[in-house]
């Protein structure tokens, strides 16, 4: 038996851990995105996972055919109360983790998602900036209604302080609302009216914390 103890909430890796122990550890992904050598040669992977668990992770890298759930040990270091990363298994709900922050697109309504997160700001009439009250994890939500599906973007540990104080958004949803956008003739990000549209529709302590045009 291996023992692990939890990784830090705010672990500056989140999103890289998720590849790791659900695409590239289950080897079900047939073009993997990051190849194994990468991914054993992380800084922090042997601090992160201690010296038995790195020992088995070396060994399953170098057998070409070996298969391994390690969904346990993903679970094991980054515990939580909810799942907002995930209703089943990690590639159910089209998860894409090849950008910079973890990448949901989910059919309809998520019940996990929308009962229990709060709206933090609202970016355009189109993308929320939700927190879990669960987990505490930061999403960028948007919805594209043509299609009746949402759009999350995990954010990452810094992400929210370089959005208060420096206006600096994740890019992830940028290609989706261009595409939505386009089919709604909707408000994008960088639409002139934003400022204005923010304004009226969020409390003033929001609107210094994360608008477009601040005071």
């Amino acid at each position: 038996m291996i023992s692990i103890s939890p990784a830090p909430a705010n672990h500056p890796q989140r999103a890289f851990w998720d590849l790791f122990f659900w695409q590239l550890a289950e080897r079900h992904i047939s073009d993997p995105k990051i190849p194994e050598g990468i991914v054993l040669s992380a800084p922090d992977l042997h601090a992160l996972v201690g010296d038995q668990l790195y020992a088995e992770l070396v060994a399953w890298a170098a057998d070409g055919h070996g298969r391994h759930d390690f969904r346990a040990t993903f679970d094991a270091l980054f515990p939580r109360r909810c799942f907002c990363r995930r209703k089943g298994t990690m590639d159910y709900n089209e998860l894409d983790f090849t950008g910079t922050n973890v990448y949901r697109r989910i059919y309809f309504s998520d019940p996990c998602v929308n009962d229990t997160c709060d709206v933090l700001f609202k970016r355009t009439p189109d993308i929320d900036l939700i927190r879990c009250r669960e987990c505490g994890d930061v999403w960028l939500r948007g919805m594209d209604l043509d299609w009746g599906r949402q759009h999350l973007l995990l954010l990452e540990p810094g992400d929210l302080k370089r959005i208060e104080s420096e206006g600096v958004w994740p890019s992830g949803l940028d290609e989706a609302e261009a595409t939505w956008i386009a089919a709604e003739k909707g408000m994008r990000h960088d639409d002139p009216r934003v400022p204005a549209w923010q304004r009226e529709n969020n409390p003033p302590d929001a609107v210094a914390k994360y608008g477009a045009a601040r005071d």
